[in-house]
């Protein structure tokens, strides 16, 4: 992402939806990619990961919780067949 883009993404007056996105995406993608195609942790982060990093990353039995600009969103694996689901996303 360049710079400007950026710059004019963080000032924006819809920012505080679109950063939610960045954590909910990641934790989401992130979920799918470890307990439905079952790969490695280290090829999840970098198959999920976004222009923007995230800021932490927790792992559970089933479940992915991300940070992301303040915004913290969950992800729990339901069934191979059903994938995962957003669980939460707190404010701030």
């Amino acid at each position: 992402m360049t710079r400007t883009l950026l710059a004019l993404l963080l000032l924006s007056s819809c920012q505080p939806k679109i950063l939610k996105v960045v954590s909910a995406n990641f934790a989401k993608e992130y979920c799918s990619c470890l307990f439905v195609e079952k790969q490695s942790s280290t090829y999840c982060r970098d198959y999920a990961k976004q222009f923007i990093s995230i800021d932490s990353l927790e792992r559970t039995e089933n479940l992915i919780r991300v940070r992301a600009f303040d915004f913290e969103s969950e992800a729990s694996f339901i069934s191979p067949q059903m994938g995962c689901k957003l669980t939460s996303h707190p404010e701030g």
